[in-house]
C-alpha cells in the first residue's frame, strides 16, 4: 500500500548472478572473511560431497565392502636379519617334529640399530730423527677442520633447515637421540658450512629457472627485530627455490627471474609489474575471490567471464597455469 501524498517506491530488479548471489549468501562474503567461497549457504551434504564423503548415516571408520589397507613386506634381499620360527611337538598327538621346512608365514618388525656416536679420535705423532735428533709432527692434512663429520653436519642441516626445528631444539634432539653434545653456535657454524656445500645444487636450480616455459611465484613478509624482510618462492615443474629479500618491491624482485621468458602465475600484486602483462596469468582463485567478495559490477563482469578491473583482458587468459 503506498503512503499517502507519496508515490510507491519499487525496489530495483536484481540480475541473475545478484539474485543467486543473495540466496546463497555470496553477497555477505565481505562480512565474513574467514569464509571460504563455497563455505557460504553450502549444507552438510553439499560440504561432504564436495570432500569426497557421501552422507550415508552408517558408522564412522571402515564400512562393509572397503577394500583395507596395511603394510607391505620388504623384499628378502632387503632384510638384515631373518629369525625361523618352528613348532616343537605336534599339536595333535604331541610327537617331537623335525625343523623340516614347509609352508611358511612372513612377518616383519622394523626396528633402529642401537644409535650411538661414532668417535673418530686423530693421534698426531710427533717422531724423533735417529741421525739428527730434529723432532718432525705428521701432517694435519687428513685431520678433518670442523669436529662434526659430514653425515652429522647433514642431519642437523636437514633438521633446522627442512624440518624447521629451532637450534635450541636441534640441540636437545643430537643430545637424547644420538647421544652428542653440541653447542648452539655449533649448529650455527654447521648450517653455515652446510649451506657452502649445497651451494651448487642451489644455484643450478636457479639457472634451471630461465628455462622453464610456465613460472609461478608468491610472496610473503614480516618485521623481524622492527627490520622488514619478505620471502619468496618460484615455483617450476623441474625445481622450486625460495629467497629472503631485504623488501617487496619490484627492483628487488626482478633479478630473481633472470631473462623473465616464459608465463609468469602470481597474483595481482604491483611488484610484478616488470613482467610484461602478455606474459601473465593471474591466479583464478585471486580472480574467484575478488568477484565473490565484492557483488558488484566487477563481480559481475569476472562471474560472467569479462576482464576484471585492474587486470588487463590477456590476464584471465586459459594458458598454462
Amino acid at each position: 500500500m503506498a503512503l499517502r501524498g507519496r508515490s510507491a517506491w519499487t525496489p530495483p530488479a536484481l540480475s541473475p548472478i545478484e539474485t543467486a548471489n543473495q540466496q546463497s549468501g555470496l553477497g555477505h562474503q565481505g562480512q565474513h572473511p574467514h569464509h571460504g567461497p563455497r563455505d557460504l549457504g553450502d549444507t552438510p551434504n553439499q560440504r561432504a560431497e564436495r570432500r569426497g564423503k557421501g552422507v550415508t548415516g552408517g558408522k564412522r571408520g571402515g564400512q562393509p565392502g572397503h577394500t583395507g589397507s596395511k603394510r607391505g613386506l620388504v623384499p628378502p634381499e632387503q632384510v638384515s636379519e631373518f629369525k625361523p620360527l618352528f613348532p616343537s611337538e605336534c599339536e595333535n598327538c604331541w610327537a617331537s617334529l623335525p625343523q623340516t621346512p614347509g609352508s611358511v608365514q612372513r612377518f616383519q618388525t622394523v626396528e633402529l640399530p642401537p644409535l650411538k656416536a661414532h668417535v673418530i679420535e686423530w693421534l698426531r705423532h710427533c717422531v724423533t730423527c735417529p741421525k739428527c735428533n730434529h723432532k718432525t709432527w705428521a701432517s694435519t692434512a687428513l685431520i678433518p677442520s670442523s669436529p662434526f663429520g659430514p653425515r652429522l653436519s647433514a642431519v642437523i642441516g636437514l633438521i633446522t633447515g627442512v624440518y624447521h626445528l629451532s637450534r635450541r631444539a636441534a640441540v636437545s634432539l643430537t643430545a637424547d637421540v644420538l647421544g652428542i653434545d653440541i653447542s648452539l653456535g655449533a649448529v650455527s657454524a654447521v648450517e653455515e658450512r652446510v649451506s657452502e656445500a649445497v651451494k651448487p645444487a642451489v644455484e643450478e636450480a636457479w639457472a634451471r629457472l630461465d628455462e622453464a616455459p610456465v613460472k609461478h611465484t608468491d610472496g610473503t613478509s614480516w618485521f623481524q627485530a622492527s627490520v622488514m624482510c619478505a620471502l619468496w618462492t618460484i615455483a617450476t615443474s623441474v625445481a622450486t627455490v625460495f629467497k629472503i629479500l631485504s623488501d617487496g618491491k619490484g627492483k628487488t624482485l626482478a633479478p630473481l627471474f633472470g631473462k623473465q621468458l616464459g608465463i609468469l602465475v602470481s597474483d595481482r600484486g604491483t611488484a610484478l609489474k616488470f613482467w610484461a602483462m602478455e606474459r601473465r596469468q593471474v591466479c583464478w582463485a585471486h580472480l574467484l575471490r575478488k568477484a565473490i567478495s565484492s557483488p558488484s559490477a566487477t563481480a559481475r563482469q569476472a562471474l560472467s567471464g569479462t576482464s576484471c578491473s585492474n587486470t588487463s583482458p590477456s590476464s584471465s587468459r586459459t594458458g598454462t597455469a
